[in-house]
């Protein structure tokens, strides 16, 4: 028996095997490619040889239109199987044009197939353990790389699509770092002497330790913040040598000179960063200062009370001074403390950390824009929110989509982009400490009588 048909309706392909050969996937049947004509047509043949099923459509050369339809099918539909083959032919696309995690992407496809209520038909998802391979290969295929997984950081290797235009530096060796940047940021380097870093450690893909990030300052005013990311080093550890070779490859290969550099108070950062640049003025986060201090002070039995709760608070104000009235503030502070053991205790501890470990130059941050790096652990808790637990290629991914942002919108050296406004209540208060230390400075008010006045905000 011979049927005529046209049309596009019911007309899917599926892939099959690692070699991806097709199969016709339509009104119920599977067919496989058996034979081509002169005139381009070519036939399928059923394919279910269990009971010797000899139906076989015609398809025009565009593969788009049935021709003819050659004899009735022994065999019965089974479109429950096609909905399962369907699936998973998705679940393979969506390997090569999505980065998630495969297993993830196997939730997503699968889910709802095992619902459909106009067959009776067994249409359970296939176990994962039976598509897995057929995925990874997939994606290895289109990402041209052998692996996607990796044991340590010297197995390491990032896809072209991936370095391309975005890896920076590949280091060698068991700590092999890997730097990554946007070129068309590089023009910032110039304009630039002040730098801010950061580290996270929750969001970053095995076997890296940490995402290590380098900001700069491109055009912050009282009232907006605009900081970008420039630099995004994938580290193995936090060892001191990690960082000075960061340090060290910034500066011999991307000639990035370094005059003003803050971050958290990791030693092993501003070591690296004083080895590298032996005449940087190196600024520690204030946000971090004022939470050690409060930490200690609370081990030290410092926050029962408001008297002792002023010494903490006029202490961390001391920051707020500019270096040189420091020593005068700290005597006043201790003038003013009790005399009890909860006092000398820690007395004694802001003095070994903070005036003998720590000079004052360091956590000085009189006049500064940016007193703190809470715009980097921003950007890194963004980053983390945003992407989650990935897979190492999906990472990288991201990041080189944040580069290509910013990189896109330099012109005349400058980053055109929507700044992040600050709270009034931040401008407010920055601007009221700006005119306290003024005074001090113009001699109109004493070092007392300054940290009074700061410790009126909290």
């Amino acid at each position: 028996m011979t049927s005529s048909s046209s049309g596009v309706v019911d007309l899917n392909f599926v892939s099959i095997g690692q070699k991806g050969k097709k199969k016709l996937v339509r009104g119920g049947y599977q067919y496989y490619f058996q034979s081509k004509n002169l005139r381009g047509t070519q036939i399928w043949r059923c394919s279910n040889k269990g009971v010797r099923c000899n139906a076989s459509v015609t398809l025009n050369s565009a593969l788009n239109t049935v021709i003819r339809e050659s004899t009735t099918h022994t065999c019965k539909p089974n479109f429950s199987k096609n909905k399962i083959a369907l699936a998973v032919d998705t679940l393979k696309e969506h390997c090569r044009t999505e980065w998630k995690p495969i297993p993830e992407l196997y939730e997503e496809c699968m889910k709802g197939l095992d619902s459909d209520s106009d067959s009776s038909e067994n249409s359970e998802p296939p176990p994962f353990s039976s598509v897995k391979d057929a995925c990874y290969a997939a994606r290895k295929a289109v990402l041209n790389n052998s692996k996607l997984k990796f044991k340590n950081v010297q197995e390491v290797k990032f896809p072209e699509i991936l370095t391309n235009k975005f890896l920076l530096y590949e280091g060698e060796g068991e700590d092999k770092i890997f730097i990554f940047g946007s070129p068309g940021c590089m023009k910032l380097i110039k304009k630039n002497d002040l730098y801010l870093a950061d580290g996270t450690f929750k969001s970053v893909p095995n076997p890296f330790e940490q995402l290590f990030t380098v900001h700069v300052d491109i055009g912050s005013t009282r009232e907006v913040t605009t900081i970008i990311p420039i630099f995004f080093c994938l580290l193995p550890n936090k060892k001191e040598s990690t960082y000075t070779e960061v340090f060290r490859i910034l500066k011999e290969k991307f000639q990035v000179s370094i005059s003003f550099f803050k971050s958290d108070w990791e030693t092993a950062i501003m070591n690296a960063v004083k080895t590298v640049y032996p005449d940087v003025k190196i600024k520690g986060c204030f946000f971090h200062f004022s939470n050690a201090i409060w930490k200690n002070a609370e081990k030290f039995e410092m926050t029962l009370d408001k008297q002792h709760r002023r010494i903490v608070r006029l202490t961390t104000n001391l920051a707020l001074l500019p270096v040189e009235y420091v020593p005068e503030g700290w005597l006043f502070i201790m003038n003013e403390a009790p005399d009890d053991t909860a006092t000398a205790n820690f007395v004694a501890y802001f003095q070994k950390q903070w005036m003998g470990k720590i000079c004052a130059n360091m956590w000085c941050c009189s006049q500064e824009r940016h007193r703190t790096t809470n715009a980097l652990e921003g950007w890194h808790y963004r980053l983390n929110i945003k992407i989650g637990k990935a897979n190492l290629f999906s990472y990288v991914k991201f990041l080189k989509k944040e580069a290509t942002f910013y990189a896109k919108r330099i012109k005349n050296n400058k980053v055109y982009t929507e700044p992040r406004k600050r709270r009034s209540k931040f401008i407010i208060k920055d601007a009221k400490i700006s005119g306290y230390i003024e005074d001090l400075i113009k001699g109109k008010i004493t070092p007392e009588e300054c940290l009074k006045d700061l410790c009126r905000f909290k």
